[in-house]
């Protein structure tokens, strides 16, 4: 199969590193305390939340695309964690609480299911409830769906010193109830900072070590965290229950292929502390950290394109491959890159493919195909219809002398025992010398083929069989019986290539063919079958 490749490429003589395609929102400041966490549920409704200093955060964006924000107060806890927004009837938040005036403070779960405008509000359960002193401090929130979902932190118990026990909680009914799944005993101050749900079955979960379940969070195994050699790892994000990476501190960025066995560390040339990584599809990555977001468009391989904020960031998230919103200290960013459109009008012909970026057709129809941009500009998106044109078949008459295409064509190549004719252009043409002849034409569509090889004598018929031929199938000998002397015989395959060709001295010939392999052949336009 022939194929046409179409390469849409940019020649990169410098590395743009901070291209800006970030660009700051809120306005007026939404407010004076740090925001933490920020979810979109579609291009239009936002929230966000945080807080310091006991004094919580919460804010919404609505049918602005993130332009415009105003405070909103959901009433409970004093520092947002976590914020997930679903759908008008699942927003989501994790905050905590303070609790007896000990920091940290107590582990609150709010939903609301009037579009994120009032929340209630539940307490988070602690897993020792022997100690007054005690509290569940929530870190990090992960919902798969509107009802089932996870949240991670620790125990915390001042009444003998400082000590955290990390815990993953669960939800199966959209946070009405929740109960311990995994619980770590640890005498230092410790936690599970982070977790990740690949579906409702696989999920990953870091704290002393990195956890995996493969049946909802019933059972756990755990991996050393020297897996990430030495380096503090603060996010995870995992697109198939093998395929999974991990960042980190110092501009740690690692993947794994085996569902976190091994890892292998990805370089980025950074010192970032990165807080958070995900993809929004097969090629298109983004990680964070730092005032820095770097965006890669080939899978992960590459981590050239980065954008600078004015402040630290916190976290962001990603409605599509061309926008996103990010939160640092008390400023909100935006991230617009629209898709450029491109229509492209192609023709094939068939057996041919064609090519565009690293997807190939050979169908005709309609087709979006995304070519990411790789020198760190928005993506395009190239709407292609294709038409596969059938091929010509061409087929020669005779008549007095002269041969001649049976249909008219745009081009013609005449061929003489498979080799072109000098001068041999044109619709008709008149054979001068025994042996095969066939044409090439080519049609309006510029789709060409050949036609069946025809064997001329110098018999004013060309096709006329005055001779026998036997026997038939053959296996080593093949006899011509009633050729006319200095007759030419040409043995051509079934795709009208010349195997034999010889010279009949008088009116009987023999020809050995046992090199020959099994098939069907013509001897001067006569079928037979070598076995």
């Amino acid at each position: 199969m022939k194929k046409l490749l179409c390469l849409f490429s940019v020649l990169i003589t410098s590395i743009n590193l901070f291209a800006q395609t970030w660009t700051q929102v809120n306005s007026p400041v939404v407010s004076p305390n740090t925001l933490n966490s920020i979810s979109f549920r579609d291009s239009t409704h936002g929230i966000g939340g945080g807080g310091s200093n006991g004094v919580q955060t919460f804010v919404k964006s609505a049918n602005n695309g993130g332009v415009n924000w105003a405070n909103a107060f959901p009433n409970c806890g004093d520092f947002i964690q976590t914020v997930q927004y679903f759908d008008p009837k699942n927003a989501f938040v994790l905050a905590n609480a303070t609790f007896n005036g000990i920091i940290p403070p107590e582990g609150q779960f709010m939903r609301s299911n009037d579009d994120a405008t009032t929340f209630s509000c539940l307490a988070l359960p602690r897993y020792d409830t022997t100690s007054s002193h005690q509290a569940f401090a929530g870190i990090k929130m992960f919902f798969i769906d509107t009802l089932i979902g996870y949240i991670v932190g620790y125990d915390w118990d001042n009444s003998s010193g400082p000590r955290a026990s990390g815990q993953i909680l669960k939800t199966i009914d959209g946070g009405q109830t929740w109960r311990h799944l995994l619980v770590i005993d640890l005498t230092y101050r410790g936690a599970i900072n982070e977790v990740y749900f690949v579906n409702s079955q696989v999920g990953f979960a870091l704290g002393d070590s990195l956890y995996r379940t493969s049946d909802g969070g019933q059972t756990w195994s755990n991996r050393p965290l020297s897996v990430f050699n030495g380096q503090t790892i603060s996010s995870l994000y995992f697109s198939t229950p093998s395929l999974g990476w991990a960042a980190g501190n110092n501009g740690a960025l690692f993947q794994t292929a085996n569902g976190g066995q091994t890892w292998t560390q990805v370089t980025i040339y950074t010192s970032d502390n990165f807080v958070k990584v995900l993809f929004t599809d097969s090629l298109h990555g983004w990680v964070a950290g730092g005032s820095h977001i770097y965006r890669s468009t080939d899978g992960g391989a590459n981590w050239l394109c980065a954008d600078t904020l004015s402040a630290t960031i916190t976290d962001f998230c990603m409605v599509n491959n061309s926008l996103g919103f990010a939160v640092g200290a008390n400023n909100i960013y935006k991230y617009s890159c629209p898709v450029n459109a491109i229509n492209a009008n192609h023709s094939i012909c068939a057996g041919q493919s064609y090519s565009i970026g690293n997807q190939t057709f050979n169908i005709g129809g309609s087709y979006s195909i995304i070519a990411p941009n790789s020198s760190c500009g928005c993506d395009s998106v190239i709407h292609l219809t294709l038409a596969v044109n059938p091929l010509p078949t061409p087929s020669i008459s005779y008549s007095s002398g002269h041969f001649a295409t049976t249909q008219i064509y745009s081009n013609y190549q005449w061929l003489y025992n498979g080799a072109y004719v000098t001068g041999g252009s044109n619709q008709d043409f008149t054979p001068s010398f025994a042996g095969s002849y066939a044409v090439i034409v080519t049609d309006s569509n510029g789709c060409r083929d050949t036609s069946a090889a025809v064997i001329y004598t110098n018999i004013d018929n060309v096709n006329a069989n005055k001779f026998t031929i036997y026997p038939n199938p053959v296996i080593n000998v093949l006899t011509f019986e009633g050729l006319l002397p200095k007759t030419i015989v040409t043995i051509t395959n079934e795709r009208g290539e010349i195997v034999i060709k010889d010279i009949v001295e008088n009116g009987k010939k023999t020809i050995n063919i046992s090199q020959l392999p099994s098939g069907i052949y013509f001897a001067n336009n006569i079928k037979f079958v070598k076995q």
